[in-house]
């Protein structure tokens, strides 16, 4: 399942990369249209994860779960980009490894 939410960050990864050097708002404007079925694919694949009772995949999966309106407020307004890498960067550890994937 790791695995899976991994692709997923990697999708938003070079989405990112690819739109860095447009202007501000050419780049909300076209992140929204390419991060949003991203995002609600992985929310939906979320929603279908039924991790064991106290593995490091069960604690990702509740902190996602327990900030989704928080994140859809941040990738919708992303008014502090600092906010954006903190709120995403720190829980995108793979649970078998607890290392940062940042591709």
């Amino acid at each position: 399942a790791a695995e899976i939410g991994l692709c997923y960050c990697n999708q938003l990864f070079r989405i990112e990369r690819a739109l860095k050097d447009l202007d501000a708002q050419e780049r909300k404007a076209r992140r929204l249209k390419l991060e949003g079925p991203v995002w609600d694919d992985f929310w939906k694949w979320l929603g279908t994860l039924k991790p064991l009772g106290g593995s490091k995949l069960e604690k990702a999966v509740n902190y996602a779960e327990n900030h989704q309106e928080l994140t859809r407020f941040v990738i919708k307004h992303r008014a502090n980009s600092v906010l954006y890498r903190v709120l995403f960067h720190r829980k995108l550890a793979l649970p078998s490894t607890n290392r940062l994937v940042l591709r």
